[in-house]
């Protein structure tokens, strides 16, 4: 996928377990049942899972021959958190947070490496993870959210950016019509299934905080530590550990067209479609609704293709589908 987000190698140094056992509240019990670090190479992001099936293929994702611990899914749910921060060094929970509707949060913070020969020796090699059940004795079912405590992203707002010429602005004759494409406010939240050569998967992602007029992801398709802000002349603009720059390279083309497209998540009738012509079998085409985001990312590329598609979103208060 031809965006500029810098994918690049990640890695893990000298991974220490935090925490064992800790109880958040009267009712929630966290306990770490195993941590480690997993090749770059192996596709697999956060999750919870709530029954033995989704554990059993958590288990398969990570390519881990170990026995599958024994869970009680009646009381039990397991998390899985894996850490995409080049700089990762341990991963701790932070807080577990109980919200109406049954719906609990929990926070995670990543500490990150200051010992840079260590940082050399690791890097892109290996994502730290965690692994643990969160237990109510309460038998009673919620809806979990795994969230990373973010810094606050490290280009203030109106700072020159310094982009080279060729990351021309690309939506900028479109000046602020893409902010009713691209909604950045905060709760906004989506939810695509993945489909790929490699994998199929669900992802949420949400904007968890804004500050400064950026909008802090609590992740972006498996991607950490992402920000986003659209420039008031209309270009889209993401931040990521490795720095602050456009989010389409100059080469894309872009149309604003009245046609239908359906998804899991609802009919759409007004899209910006975001796309580059194929060239050495790359290909992208990312389309977004008025009003709602991105409902579909379609991808071919020698790498593999993938698909991403809205399932349900919450934007503006609004639910999809309504």
């Amino acid at each position: 996928m031809k965006m500029m987000i810098s994918l690049i190698g990640l890695f893990t140094v000298l991974f220490s377990l935090l925490i064992s056992s800790n109880a958040f509240s009267d009712d929630l019990k966290i306990e770490i049942i195993k941590n480690g670090s997993l090749s770059k190479d192996i596709i697999v992001d956060s999750v919870v899972a709530n029954d033995k099936e989704s554990l059993t293929e958590l288990w398969k994702q990570m390519q881990d021959k170990s026995q599958i611990p024994a869970v009680n899914f009646d009381k039990e749910s397991v998390f899985f958190i894996i850490s995409k921060n080049e700089k990762a060094e341990r991963i701790e929970i932070a807080n577990v947070e109980t919200k109406p509707g049954n719906k609990v949060n929990i926070f995670y913070s990543v500490s990150e490496s200051k010992d840079k020969s260590i940082s050399s020796r690791q890097k892109g090699t290996d994502y730290p993870y965690i692994i643990g059940t969160i237990a109510n004795p309460n038998k009673q079912k919620y809806e979990i959210s795994l969230r990373e405590n973010y810094k606050v992203p490290p280009i203030p707002a109106n700072q020159a950016l310094g982009q080279d010429i060729k990351y021309t602005n690309t939506l900028s004759q479109y000046n602020l019509e893409i902010v009713n494409y691209v909604p950045l406010d905060l709760g906004n939240k989506w939810t695509y299934k993945i489909e790929s050569d490699k994998r199929n998967a669900e992802v949420t992602q949400e904007v968890q905080s804004v500050s400064n007029g950026w909008s802090v992801l609590n992740s972006y398709f498996g991607t950490q530590n992402i920000a986003m802000k659209i420039e008031h002349s209309g270009q889209l603009i993401v931040s990521s550990d490795t720095g602050v720059r456009p989010f389409y390279t100059n080469d894309v083309q872009t149309q604003f067209v009245k046609e239908e497209i359906k998804t899991p998540a609802g009919s759409f009738n007004d899209l910006m479609i975001v796309t580059i012509a194929q060239n050495n079998n790359f290909w992208f085409r990312d389309v977004y609704a008025k009003g709602v985001g991105l409902v579909l990312h379609e991808h071919i590329s020698p790498k593999g293709n993938g698909k991403y598609t809205l399932v349900k979103a919450k934007v503006r208060g609004k639910d999809y589908p309504g």
